[in-house]
């Protein structure tokens, strides 16, 4: 049994030797030269006929009536498809008739390697996608279908999670022994900031009220030094006023001035009690302002604490952690989603001698590759 590992795939030679040379001229049988050749004769035709298509006179009409054109498979990406897409844009503005088709090829590459006796060492992805670092091929062969679904199903999940502790906690049941601290950590960390977040609420709360509770006693001293002020303009002022014109006119004493200075008096007593509120609440200002001054400040002790700093960046650390190891899972799928579907449909040639000198598996991918033709026009092949 073999082992064949994707990311060294060159043969050991002889000292000064290049390897890969030393093999093709050691192992090239006659049928690749054959194939060889006739692909130049192939490429050399095309040249021909395009030179000829070129210089043709645009003036008189020229039917194109097959244009042969070889695609992978319509509607994937390949690099040749601009060029296609020019071929039959000039084909149809120079050609009264076109009919085009193109070669398309459906190689079962993986489902052939169920007879293959040899072990591959897998890239990383592949090696998380599969859950192991090696496969035999004939279970790379029957499992890759299987894989493909599985990271569709991972993307689908990973797409739904959107809170850090959900998805340390997928994480943790992806990879139990590596995420199980970590997920400890996170819940750890996670409630005290939470904790910390309570006290600095409830702090934040107090401050508030206390800063609404001075403001209110303020608006109640400005209430009474207006009251104040009114009570004096209606009452004790008319009265003094009045006291003042009596002595204009000499006179200190008798019933009426006796009268006025009575009213004077008990209004002063009105204003001794405007005074006193005043200073009630000017007071309980001075001790409002300082709870409110220990209170801001205790807050933001809290907020700038040692213990608080050192834990929003764990958990905030943790969380980028978590993201990075999903960005990773993510990247797994894509690559092997999509990679295993395009490398079962297109093999590179240098694979079969690598894996199986036999070429026993070769012919079996040339036994199950399905050959068809199709229309092509350009509006086809644009949307690829």
């Amino acid at each position: 049994m073999s082992t064949t590992a994707f990311q060294d795939a060159s043969p050991a030679g002889p000292p000064g030797s290049d390897p890969a040379t030393d093999v093709a001229h050691r192992r090239a049988p006659a049928w690749v030269w054959v194939a060889i050749v006739l692909l130049g004769l192939v490429l050399g035709l095309a040249v021909v006929s395009l030179i000829g298509f070129r210089n043709a006179d645009p003036q008189e009409p020229v039917a194109v009536k097959d244009i042969q054109v070889l695609v992978k498979e319509l509607g994937t990406l390949n690099g040749y498809l601009a060029s296609t897409n020019q071929l039959m844009a000039n084909a149809t503005a120079n050609a009264t008739q076109v009919s085009a088709q193109a070669q398309s090829t459906l190689a079962g590459l993986s489902d052939s390697l169920a007879s293959v006796d040899t072990t591959f060492r897998l890239p990383e992805h592949l090696a998380s996608s599969f859950g192991q670092e090696t496969v035999e091929a004939a279970e790379f062969a029957g499992r890759w279908h299987a894989v493909i679904e599985e990271q569709h199903r991972l993307l689908n999940t990973l797409e739904s999670i959107t809170s850090p502790r959900e998805l340390m906690t997928f994480l943790h049941r992806q990879d139990e022994e590596q995420w199980k601290h970590r997920l400890t950590e996170y819940i750890a960390t996670h409630d005290r900031v939470l904790e910390i977040d309570r006290q600095a609420e409830t702090m934040k709360a107090e401050i508030a009220r206390l800063r609404a509770l001075e403001d209110e006693l303020k608006a109640r001293v400005s209430a009474l030094e207006l009251e104040k002020g009114s009570h004096y303009r209606e009452h004790i002022k008319p009265l003094r006023q009045r006291l003042w014109e009596l002595s204009q006119e000499g006179v200190g004493e008798g019933e009426e001035v006796d009268r006025l200075k009575a009213g004077v008096a008990s209004h002063e007593e009105r204003r001794a009690g405007y005074d006193r509120q005043v200073a009630e609440c000017r007071e309980a200002i001075r001790k409002v302002h300082q709870d409110w001054e220990e209170t801001r400040k205790a807050y933001q002790a809290l907020d700038k604490s040692p213990e608080t700093i050192q834990a929003e960046k764990h958990l905030a650390a943790l969380e980028s952690e978590a993201e990075i190891a999903r960005a990773r899972l993510i990247r797994d799928a894509v690559l092997t989603s999509r990679g295993l579907v395009h490398t079962n449909h297109r093999p590179t040639a240098w694979w079969f001698l690598m894996v199986d000198p036999s070429r026993g598996w070769f012919r079996r991918v040339a036994e199950t590759t399905e050959l068809y033709l199709e229309p092509v026009t350009r509006h086809s092949t644009e949307g690829c």
